[in-house]
């Protein structure tokens, strides 16, 4: 294939994408899965297609397709991390607590400084009583988006759950503090 066809299909897929990413965030979830799916067979390794494609099943309830699509997405190269963190996501919903960490685990190997990341496998552990693992995961997150009050109300939470009502009590001034 010529670098002028890689260039067109490229193009061509884009443009699908972002149509799509305008029907998505309309909330016409469907529409936006089938532009998705279209911009995948011109260009079936955009990352960014599979992703959303996974969101787009995952609104609509259709979890397995989610997976699938995020499982490919994962495969695709530029922009896995995100690909990982939406699986994870998924497998949330689907109660699979361990392939849930597992996911944002992998996203933390690629890209380490992703608070998103940082934050839902820190609610994981929480959910799992793993304070002590939920601990460093939202310090991380607080580092890396000390103005996010949210990392702070989950840090606070975590302290709670180890029984360090300092600690928790100061996380939980700042989340107060930088709350809107």
């Amino acid at each position: 294939m010529s670098f002028f066809s890689k260039l067109r299909k490229s193009y061509s897929s884009a443009v699908l994408i972002a149509r799509a990413n305008v029907l998505f965030n309309n909330g016409k979830y469907q529409e936006a899965a089938d532009l998705y799916q279209q911009a995948l067979q011109t260009d079936p390794t955009r990352t960014e297609a599979w992703t959303n494609l996974g969101n787009a099943y995952e609104k609509l309830d259709r979890l397995e397709e989610a997976e699938k699509a995020h499982l490919q997405g994962t495969r695709s190269g530029r922009g896995e991390h995100l690909a990982w963190v939406n699986l994870g996501t998924v497998y949330r919903r689907m109660g699979k607590l361990d392939e849930e960490i597992k996911c944002y685990e992998k996203s933390l190997s690629i890209k380490n400084d992703f608070a998103g990341a940082w934050m839902k496998i820190g609610v994981a552990y929480l959910e799992a009583n793993r304070f002590s693992d939920a601990i460093p995961a939202l310090q991380r997150a607080t580092e890396i988006e000390p103005r996010f009050w949210v990392h702070w109300a989950l840090l606070s939470d975590a302290y709670k759950g180890i029984g360090n009502s300092i600690l928790a009590n100061q996380a939980q001034a700042r989340a107060r503090l930088l709350q809107p």
